[in-house]
C-alpha cells in the first residue's frame, strides 16, 4: 500500500507525514503488566496494562507507515529515530513540541527530510531585529537566562525569521555520545509565529520551527496551514 499511495495528497510537491504518540490498553496479564506498566492513577490490581506507541502516518492516505510500541513511560524522542528509515529525501514531517529539538532536526536534515514542528516551550524565540543571543558553552555569556540560543540571520517578516540554532552542550539521554558529537555545531532553521482564532475559544499563539527556508515557496500562511493538518491525526 505504501507504494500505491506514494503520490497521494502531496503538499507543495512533498509527501507529508505526521509523527505522534499515544497509548493503548491490553488484556490484564502479569506478563503485560510487568513489561508495559499501567497508569499511575490506577490502584494496583485494578487497572489494565497500557503501552506507549509512536506512529508515522502518511497524511495523504491515512496509512500508518510504521508503529512502535513500548512501555508506557517511554518518551517519543527515545523511539523517533526508528521511524526515520521510512522517510525519503524531500519528505516533510509534522510534529508537536515533544519532537522539537536540535538533535532531532539535525538527524532529519542529514536525511534531506524537512520538518514543520511546534517550537518547544523551553526554546526562546525572539523576533526583534538585531536582538542579542547566548551561545551554549561559551562561558558566562552562554548561561544568560532569557536570551535565545540562536543567532538571527534574516528577518522575513515581523514574526518570521531565519536563525542559526547552536548545538546544545548536553547530550540527550536517547542519543549516544558518539552520535551527538557527530551533529553539526549550528543548524539553520526558520521560526515563525501566528495566532489561531476560533469562535468560542481563546486566541492561541503558535510558534513553529521549520527547515523550509524559502519564504516565496513556503509562505507563512502555507506553513501554518500544513501544521494545522496535524490535528486531523487525533
Amino acid at each position: 500500500m505504501s507504494a500505491a499511495v506514494r503520490e497521494t495528497g502531496l503538499w507543495l510537491g512533498h509527501r507529508l507525514f505526521v509523527m505522534d504518540g499515544s497509548s493503548f490498553s491490553m488484556p490484564d496479564t502479569e506478563e503485560l503488566q510487568t513489561h508495559f506498566g499501567q497508569s499511575g492513577g490506577q490502584r494496583a490490581g485494578c487497572g489494565f496494562p497500557t503501552a506507549h506507541w509512536l506512529a508515522l502516518v502518511h497524511f495523504g492516505s491515512g496509512l500508518f507507515q510504521k508503529v512502535i510500541a513500548a512501555p508506557l513511560r517511554t518518551h517519543d524522542m527515545s523511539q523517533v529515530d526508528k521511524l526515520h528509515p521510512e522517510l525519503q529525501a524531500g519528505d516533510v514531517v509534522l510534529g508537536d513540541r515533544g519532537l522539537c529539538s536540535f538533535p532531532h532536526l539535525s538527524l532529519l536534515v542529514a536525511r534531506s527530510v524537512h520538518a514543520i514542528l511546534r517550537l518547544h516551550q523551553r526554546v526562546v524565540a525572539d523576533f526583534t531585529k538585531g536582538r542579542a543571543y547566548a551561545r551554549p558553552g561559551s562561558g558566562k555569556s552562554g548561561n544568560k537566562t532569557g536570551l535565545p540560543r540562536s543567532r538571527q540571520i534574516q528577518k522575513l517578516g515581523p514574526l518570521d525569521q531565519i536563525v542559526e540554532w547552536f548545538r546544545p552542550v548536553d547530550c540527550p539521554s536517547w542519543m549516544s555520545a558518539e552520535a551527538f558529537a557527530a551533529l553539526p555545531e549550528v543548524l539553520r532553521v526558520r521560526e515563525l509565529r501566528y495566532s489561531v482564532s476560533q469562535k468560542g475559544f481563546r486566541v492561541k499563539t503558535i510558534t513553529l520551527v521549520t527547515t523550509l527556508l524559502d519564504p516565496k515557496i513556503y509562505t507563512a500562511e502555507k506553513l501554518a496551514e500544513a501544521y494545522g493538518l496535524r490535528w486531523t491525526i487525533e
